[in-house]
């Protein structure tokens, strides 16, 4: 899609130059990792600490087909004892480890807590196990719980990658400063 602006003057007939952009509404592209970072609203990386008690990436919008990760019971190892997926964080803090994010808790007590984080390591990803995953799905829409009193980032990003080495922010999404899950996409 393509989205152009211009702005005029009421009163006058002065119009500025067309600003244009495109973007694509497919979602997030197919890739080996799944970063969630967080930033601000213009996608600078910030210390902001993050808390996450629910994360699922979804295959369809409006949280609909396939969920990923499972329900995970460590960093590796999902409730079925399946090794699908690789749950890392840049920070956790005490017993809020990485794969408390992907749980499916419904509690904001039980969850991954990125306290005394820096913009450095202000993040949690997924890696798709490549035998099970020998193309990693495409992610149409975002499922986020987000424990409010504990996290005071107003932003995350979604940052893909191939290598897990170089990654690239595919959006930038606005939180809500209470315990609540949000849906995006």
């Amino acid at each position: 899609r393509t989205v152009e602006v211009r702005a005029q003057e009421f009163g006058n007939n002065v119009q500025s130059a067309a600003a244009t952009a495109t973007y694509d509404i497919s979602g997030v592209p197919a890739s080996r990792y799944i970063r969630v970072r967080g930033v601000n609203s213009s996608g600078t990386y910030t210390s902001a600490r993050l808390g996450i008690w629910n994360l699922r990436f979804w295959t369809g919008a409006a949280q609909t087909g396939t969920s990923h990760p499972t329900n995970m019971v460590s960093n590796t190892t999902d409730t079925n004892g399946n090794n699908y997926y690789t749950i890392t964080a840049g920070h956790y803090y005490s017993q809020y480890v990485p794969h408390k994010a992907f749980n499916s808790s419904t509690s904001v007590y039980d969850l991954w807590w990125a306290l005394s984080t820096t913009t450095a390591n202000n993040w949690i990803q997924v890696k798709f196990d490549s035998t099970q995953f020998p193309t990693p799905p495409t992610i149409g829409s975002i499922e986020y719980g987000n424990y409010g009193s504990g996290s005071d980032a107003t932003h995350f990003a979604v940052e893909t990658s191939d290598d897990g080495t170089t990654f690239t922010q595919r959006g930038i999404f606005a939180l809500i400063d209470n315990n609540t899950t949000q849906n995006f996409g």
